[in-house]
């Protein structure tokens, strides 16, 4: 009976410890998922507020020079046209 008792508490510890374990292994996979989400996550955010910054200064760079050349305000942005290709300027002309 004391043996038993013995065994039967031991059987609980050991079964409380694997349980642990378990949960701990998922905390840790849950933290890295986590982590990772975080990482590509603020990535994303860090490339969009670049793009904006860098796309806002060529914006504001093209209101300049347009209203030096023209001796205009500000230029319609409906108007301006951005091309990835010199070649593609000629074939709007």
């Amino acid at each position: 009976m004391y043996t038993r008792e013995i065994d039967r508490r031991a059987n609980k510890s050991e079964f409380m410890e694997n349980q642990f374990r378990l949960d701990l292994t998922e905390i840790m996979i849950f933290g890295f998922y986590f982590y990772i989400l975080w990482v590509m996550i603020s990535s994303i955010v860090c490339f969009c507020i670049v793009r904006n910054i860098s796309a806002s200064s060529v914006i504001s760079l093209i209101k300049l020079q347009q209203s030096h050349v023209n001796n205009t305000k500000f230029v319609d942005m409906k108007k301006v046209i951005f091309v990835k290709n010199p070649q593609e300027i000629s074939d709007l002309r």
